[in-house]
């Protein structure tokens, strides 16, 4: 990321701060004369305020890491080169993801191993 969006990023969080710190600082300043209303409009504004402060400095989810996939032993019976563009010759061992091995055993070219 580079430098202008962090100062960008920083200087917004600066801002949320600013608002949340003006509309809490108005709340406690709230005394006995000010009516259910307006204490609960002001309550309301300092919460708006404060999620939009967490949902700025809150730190984003990455993707998550993916499964790993199953992985089935088992031997070439026939090269697949040709028809799968798989570089594995016949006799070959190998360890290929569960959906193509199945696929292959299907076709005749590999044979899962127990």
């Amino acid at each position: 990321m580079s430098n202008k969006n962090n100062n960008a990023a920083a200087e917004a969080v600066a801002a949320l701060q600013k608002d949340y710190d003006v509309k809490l600082e108005a709340f406690n300043a709230l005394d006995e004369t000010t009516t259910e209303d307006q204490k609960k409009e002001a309550q309301t504004a300092v919460n708006l305020a404060k999620e939009a402060l967490e949902n700025a400095v809150k730190p984003t989810v990455k993707n998550e890491p993916k499964a790993k996939e199953k992985l089935i032993k088992g031997k070439f019976l026939l090269s697949p080169t040709g028809v799968y563009g798989l570089a594995y010759n016949a006799g070959e061992e190998a360890s290929l993801p569960e959906l193509q091995a199945n696929e292959l055993d299907e076709a005749g070219y590999f044979k899962i191993g127990k």
